[in-house]
This record gives C-alpha cells, sequence and structure tokens, in this order.
C-alpha cells in the first residue's frame, strides 16, 4: 500500500461516489497494474474508463445521443456493457461527463464577457476588445467544436436536451 492524493483518482472516485471519508480507509493502490479497488472490491482502471469515454465520444458524435447505442460504446471501449456500469451509473451520466467540460468553459466565458465591467460600450467597441473577443470565441469553438455540437442539436433524450433554450435564455437575460 502507498500514499497517493485525492486528485491521482479524482476522475476515478468522481463517478463511483466514495466519500471523501471512506478513501484512506477502502481504497488501495496496486503499483504494477495500476488499479483502483474500491469498498465492493471491484477493479477501476483508469485505461478502461479512458477507453469508455472516447468510444463514447465517438458514439455520440456520429449517432447523436437519441440514437447511440451502450452496446456499441461497450465493443468499440473492447469491454462488457455490465463492465460500463462500474464506471457509470447510465448513459446519460456518460453524456455529461464527455459534454460538461464544453458547456462550463462555455458559460464561463460568457459570464466573463457579459459582466457589467465589460458591458461598456467604450469597451466593447474598441477594436482590441472585440478582437480578444472573437479570438476566445474560436477558441473555444476550435477546443469543443464536437462536444459543443452534441449540446446545441444532438442532445435529444438526454437531460440536457433543452441546452439550446437555457443557452438561448442565458444569452437574452
Amino acid at each position: 500500500v502507498i500514499k497517493v492524493t485525492f486528485q491521482q483518482f479524482s476522475p476515478i472516485l468522481k463517478y463511483r461516489k466514495v466519500g471523501i471519508d471512506n478513501i484512506c480507509a477502502t481504497l488501495l493502490l496496486c503499483r504494477r497494474k495500476r488499479t483502483v479497488f474500491a469498498n465492493d472490491m471491484r477493479v477501476l482502471k483508469d485505461d478502461k474508463y479512458r477507453a469508455i469515454l472516447q468510444a463514447a465520444r465517438s458514439e455520440f458524435i456520429r449517432k447523436g445521443y437519441k440514437d447511440a447505442s451502450l452496446r456499441m460504446i461497450a465493443k468499440d471501449a473492447e469491454v462488457s456493457l455490465s463492465n460500463i456500469y462500474n464506471y457509470f451509473r447510465n448513459k446519460d451520466e456518460i453524456f455529461l461527463t464527455i459534454v460538461e467540460p464544453a458547456r462550463n468553459s462555455l458559460f464561463h466565458f460568457l459570464s466573463e464577457k457579459h459582466t457589467e465591467k465589460h458591458i461598456d460600450f467604450n469597451l466593447m467597441s474598441s477594436l482590441a476588445y472585440q478582437q480578444e473577443t472573437v479570438e476566445a470565441y474560436i477558441q473555444l469553438l476550435d477546443k469543443y467544436r464536437e462536444e459543443l455540437r452534441l449540446l446545441l442539436f444532438y442532445s435529444e433524450g438526454s437531460s440536457l436536451s433543452n441546452f439550446r433554450d437555457i443557452f438561448t435564455e442565458y444569452l437574452t437575460d
């Protein structure tokens, strides 16, 4: 048993809902296999977690949320369908995990640019501000192009199926 930091396991623990109080008592790191053992003795592997997310991202991009298949995600990730449930509760949780960074970055950017400080006509009309804002939008779109497309056009059936309405309302309030 070796000491590890919470950050080393946060990607796994975040989705396993293991309480911070239980981490020290219930978590062991096997140095050779780099696997995590939780209370229920299921082995969670970081490479499997990433493979599931990568396969799911591809499946959602190809088919959208509604038509994406957990069976295909499992096949592409080279894990069993039941193994997916060791990492995620359902398809919606996988989808949220994939699009959450894009959603958070988008709303952070908008809240940063749409504060009273930035809603100053003189500031907004300056060429430097406009170039900076356009560049920031382009970087955001480059980084999260597919995730934003999923959120805006292909999230039907997910818990974010109304994202476009929420986004529009946020922009117009």
